[in-house]
């Protein structure tokens, strides 16, 4: 008994103290996910934490997911606050994000250049992939631990740790368990037991992993040259603010003359419901369609109705999964159910109509969703006029 003490004690004074047991860090980070078990993870996490509504989305006529991927991350960590992190991933493009106190820039090919120099108030997520592992004392209050045994890891000796949530998911701080991977009911982690940072992290959900990040080398208090945490574009590309567009209050006849596609709304709601109109712009870079989102609400806001609408030819139909194919009125109609009644999902119904690609939601009865699609009809372009 005294030895497991001791071990634990060990174990909560490297976790306690890691930031401050090294000057600079470089590291190579593998991180391995499976698919259906990180999607069943969150769904526990949303469910038991009564966190905000999830829905899983999947393309209709699209090849299933990988089962499992991986992605490569190369860290340089100067402290107080420095980041260089450079990320590779087969199934989404490359990304360079440098951070140097509150100025940051970053990278990828589809972003293009963006920084926070002409706005510095907007901060950046560099560094978030170390947060835990360089600096995990935040988990001693998330966490149960055991010490399990002593073990070389990526050349380093290390503490192998199970851990499971010492809080209900309910009473979790909402990020503590972020970077670990939310919703598992067990992790196992090697702590490094010279330096107190996480060597190797593994979520499991009823015994199986989902998500794991483990170090496949690591250093310590070298010096690194000036460039590492200095940005230079590449010829030809301008750095662009930070924020990313999104969608702006409209009239609904602005959004009809806006839109390079017709727009849709029901001809009958229910009375007195009022009715919120947003359209976001289309952009090259990051390449962004046009679309028109519309909600409608009772005064209380106690029920909702929204409609998303964008080009047909431009994107596939998302829908989510299971699906089935219904018609209305001459109209193929996707729809979608939950499998059982619940406060964050609610039936869901997508189709096509003049090159116009419709989804529809709502927390009421199907039946009223699809009476609603039945009643769709162009938006009118200029506001009504009363006759003298």
């Amino acid at each position: 008994m005294g030895s497991g003490v001791s071990e634990l004690a060990e174990l909560l004074e490297l976790l306690h103290g890691a930031r401050d047991r090294s000057r600079t860090v470089r590291a190579t980070i593998r991180e391995w996910h499976h698919g259906e078990r990180s999607s069943r993870a969150f769904k526990r996490h949303v469910q038991e934490s009564k966190a905000t509504a999830y829905t899983e989305a999947r393309t209709v006529g699209e090849d299933s997911p990988p089962e499992a991927w991986e992605s490569l991350t190369r860290l340089w960590v100067e402290k107080p606050a420095r980041i260089r992190e450079e990320r590779e991933n087969p199934h989404w493009e490359r990304l360079l994000v440098i951070r140097d106190g509150e100025r940051w820039w970053s990278y990828s090919p589809q972003m293009g250049v963006r920084s926070n120099e002409a706005d510095p108030g907007v901060r950046s997520g560099a560094g978030q992939l170390s947060e835990h592992h360089l600096d995990p004392a935040s988990l001693i209050a998330a966490l149960d631990f055991e010490v399990l045994g002593r073990r070389i890891f990526a050349g380093r000796p290390a503490l192998e740790v199970r851990a499971t949530p010492r809080l209900s998911a309910e009473a979790m701080p909402a990020h503590a368990l972020f970077l670990l991977g939310h919703g598992g009911d067990e992790f196992r982690l090697l702590v490094d037991r010279e330096r107190g940072v996480l060597l190797r992290t593994e979520a499991r959900l009823e015994g199986q992993p989902f998500l794991v990040r483990e170090a496949l080398e690591v250093s310590f208090d070298e010096d690194f040259p000036w460039e590492t945490f200095a940005f230079v574009p590449h010829a030809g590309e301008s750095v662009r603010p930070p924020r990313v567009p999104s969608l702006r209050p409209v009239s609904i006849e602005e959004a009809a003359r806006l839109a390079p596609f017709t727009v849709f709304i029901p001809k009958r709601v229910p009375a007195g419901w009022g009715m919120d109109v947003r359209y976001l712009h289309p952009e090259e870079r990051p390449p962004v369609s046009a679309s028109v989102a519309i909600w409608y609400r009772p005064p209380d806001a106690t029920h909702v109705i929204s409609l998303g609408e964008r080009a047909a030819d431009e994107s596939r139909p998302s829908v989510h999964a299971p699906t089935r194919e219904v018609e209305r009125r001459g109209r193929r109609v996707f729809v979608w159910t939950p499998e059982k009644e619940s406060a964050q999902e609610h039936p869901r119904i997508w189709l096509d109509l003049e090159g116009t690609r419709i989804e529809l939601g709502t927390d009421l009865d199907l039946e009223t969703l699809l009476e609603i699609a039945d009643s769709l009809a162009p938006a009118p372009t200029e506001p009504l006029r009363l006759s003298e």
